[in-house]
């Protein structure tokens, strides 16, 4: 009988702890997981884009065109349109 108990316990403690072990290494993965997966969602979730501002010149008085730096002798169908180019 002396045998037979030390030999249980050579063979089953060993299985109980590759058991428990893994266990917990399983949990330890699922817990990493769901939160790596709740942090992408609140990184998605998080972002939001400013509002478009979309700039209308003749209506707005305090934004003002600024002015051609060079024009090089070409003419803009704008200049063209306004008659202030003659060629």
């Amino acid at each position: 009988m002396g045998l037979i108990k030390i030999l249980l316990k050579a063979i089953i403690i060993p299985i109980v702890l590759i058991i428990v072990i893994g266990v917990v290494i399983v949990f330890a993965i699922k817990i990493r997981r769901e939160k790596k997966r709740k942090q992408k969602e609140i990184e998605l979730n998080s972002f939001r884009p400013p509002p478009i501002q979309q700039w209308s010149y003749p209506m707005s008085p305090g934004i003002q065109k600024p002015a051609a730096v060079a024009s090089y002798g070409f003419k803009s169908p704008t200049q063209m349109e306004q008659g202030a180019v003659r060629s």
